[in-house]
């Protein structure tokens, strides 16, 4: 549900500033915002210096942190695999700083190592094509009279068309090795030979120390073989220090709360001593807050305020384990406005059985839960959602599996311990299923316009509630008593023609009355059409029967491939094989598309109608932090 918000105004002392706004970041409580009151105060500067060099350590930091957790032939401790917040205070941080400068220096070193090897490595590549040469490589500098042109190019064409040219010279000599190209040239000519080279891209080797160039590249792997084994020693050292890559995130996280600080400033009005500053908190809190304030030991003035039209605020989300996760799947497509509803609920309710109708595998469902609720447990933030997705669309799958009895594509008739189908093969069963998926989309559209009543409600606009709303109700029902006098009898047929002719007469007669002006008019035919948009959004839950028929299809095919080899013992480990790259494949690629169409579903079908978002998360400060939970001194256990 969306809970209801109130905003608060403070007034505190400038020398009260730094702590005031400590413990309020610390509390959690508080989302702060752009104060426009008191015209007589003004606006408090951000230091720009200092915001870049707190942005600046939070990069080094944030590299250090990746260095460590990816340094070759260690392992992270097993706490570090996923995320984990841990309870730190301001006192904690300044003493661990000292350690994170010696990791700094190491890593600086590391970075220098990799400088110089970068360097030895290219001088290197320069001189491997000369190695062919006996000589050593002073001897190619020439004389008085001569130049010397020693270098490689290794296009062969252009080497053909350099040969070529240098015919039409009168006192140039050329000597071709492999990729290298000896040229002497007398010095009337040298500088036409090296025009003529500059435009064959020739790679001139413009050092020639006294050795040979296979002298000069064993002399640089001996180098490059000692910057690695520096680094190696570095690499060592700095794997000691892997038991404090925590360190470095309570750092990351501890400058990101001072760069967050930094910038509130700007949000503040001030006078030469006094500083105001605004916020939103949950209703519920305000008690808490009002405490929280009081035992400041500053002097301090609050005021909670109601919300107006006119104030930005945010949306505060509070639903239950089961709904939480589905919160990712709203929030994708537009956070709810605050004062709109929360469709989270039925979220939840429609997209875990529509997901599970489409997997409808026993096997499968059991996968969903033994992989993806561990890793919910651990998981943070948008992962997290997902992994309680997948865990409890792993409970319908496996409910719709034993509607269907599939397990792993498996039936009751191919192995005994399989529950037997309570309604058989949903592969003929062609009329029935898609009676299913249609009746599941009339059910969800009749809610989305019962929201949407409520809605109006809660705006009393009681007479769009019923005319736009609630009576679309009664006239669902009406198509599905019709449709069921197929099969429950021709004496329901007349009620259900009754109630829908009743419901449509309603909604014409009732928009003409609760509009006005040329709204009249036009409303009444209006309501009338959308039942064409109706009747396609209803046909679009077709393809829930696709989706799944597919992946029933997929499954059969699998087993049918893997089966010949279970009868020799010999091929029985490909059979295995077979069946693990199967129906991986198509667990993966059905959970796949089950996501994207059953979420086309949530986002066009049924939000289409009542749906209000636009809407912008409620986040308090301490909710920024990536590792840490920043609490008092005070509160450490």
């Amino acid at each position: 549900m969306i809970e209801k918000m109130s905003k608060v105004r403070i007034l505190a002392l400038q020398k009260d500033k730094e702590k005031l706004l400590d413990s309020i970041f610390i509390s959690g409580l508080f989302e702060l915002k752009e104060s426009r009151e008191f015209d007589s105060l003004s606006r408090t500067q951000i230091d720009t210096l200092k915001e870049e060099e707190i942005i600046d350590s939070r990069k080094r930091f944030l590299s250090a942190i990746e260095f460590i957790e990816n340094i070759k032939n260690t392992k992270t401790p097993k706490e570090e695999i996923f995320l984990t917040r841990n309870d730190v205070t301001l006192v904690d941080i300044k003493r661990q700083e000292k350690e994170l400068e010696e990791v700094e220096c190491i890593i600086d070193a590391l970075r220098e190592i990799d400088e110089q090897k970068g360097i030895l490595a290219r001088k290197r590549e320069k001189f491997v094509p000369f190695v062919i040469l006996p000589l050593r490589l002073s001897g190619f500098k020439g004389t008085k009279t001569t130049d010397i042109f020693l270098g490689k190019i290794k296009d062969e064409k252009a080497l053909d068309l350099i040969k070529e040219d240098l015919k039409e010279f009168k006192y140039v000599s050329c000597e071709v090795l492999g990729e290298v190209i000896q040229i002497f040239a007398h010095k009337s000519e040298s500088q036409k030979v090296k025009n003529l080279l500059e435009n064959f891209n020739f790679e001139l080797l413009s050092e020639l120390p006294d050795k040979t160039a296979s002298e000069v590249v064993q002399k640089l792997d001996k180098e490059i073989a000692k910057l690695d084994d520096k680094k190696s020693k570095y690499i060592e050292s700095a794997s000691a220090f892997l038991g404090l890559v925590k360190s470095f995130k309570i750092i990351y996280d501890y400058l990101g709360f001072l760069l967050a600080k930094l910038k509130a400033n700007e949000k503040f009005m001030a006078s030469k001593y006094t500083f105001f500053v605004e916020g939103y908190l949950r209703q519920k809190d305000e008690n808490k807050a009002k405490e929280f304030l009081e035992k400041l030991g500053v002097i301090v003035s609050y005021e909670f305020l109601k919300i107006d039209k006119t104030d930005d605020a945010p949306t505060a989300l509070s639903n239950n384990l089961v709904v939480r996760p589905f919160e990712f799947i709203t929030n994708t497509y537009s956070v709810p406005s605050p004062k709109a509803l929360d469709p989270n609920l039925f979220i939840a309710i429609f997209f875990s059985i529509f997901f599970g109708f489409v997997m409808a595998d026993i096997g499968y469902g059991l996968l969903f839960i033994i992989f993806c609720l561990p890793m919910y447990f651990v998981a943070r933030g948008s992962t997290k959602s997902l992994m309680g997705i997948l865990s409890i669309c792993g409970v319908t799958t496996i409910i719709f599996g034993v509607l269907f009895g599939s397990f792993f594509g498996l039936t009751h008739q191919t192995l005994a311990l399989i529950p037997e189908a309570l309604i058989k093969d949903p592969t003929e069963n062609v009329y029935l299923m898609l009676a299913i998926c249609l009746g599941a989309g009339i059910v969800q559209i009749a809610v989305s316009f019962v929201l949407k009543g409520v809605l109006f409600i809660k705006r009393k606009e009681y007479g769009e509630s019923i005319f736009s709303g609630f009576i679309w109700v009664l006239f669902f029902i009406g198509v599905i008593i019709f449709a069921l006098s197929f099969v429950a009898g021709d004496s329901f047929r007349n009620i259900g023609l009754i109630l829908g002719c009743i419901s449509l007469i309603s909604i014409v007669v009732g928009q003409f009355f609760i509009n006005k002006g040329i709204n009249r008019l036009t409303k009444p035919f209006s309501s009338l059409y959308s039942i064409i948009n109706i009747l396609s959004d209803t046909l679009s839950y077709a393809r829930l029967y696709g989706l799944m028929l597919s992946g029933a299809i997929i499954s059969s095919i699998v087993n049918d491939l893997a089966s010949p080899f279970f009868s020799n013992g010999l091929t029985f480990t490909l059979g295995i094989i077979i069946l693990l790259i199967g129906h991986g494949f198509n667990l993966f690629m059905g959970a796949l598309s089950a996501y994207i169409h059953v979420s086309r579903l949530q986002y066009i079908e049924f939000f289409s109608r009542f749906y209000e978002g636009e809407g912008r998360l409620f986040t308090p400060f301490a909710s920024k932090f990536s590792y840490i939970n920043l609490i008092e001194e005070k509160n450490r256990r």
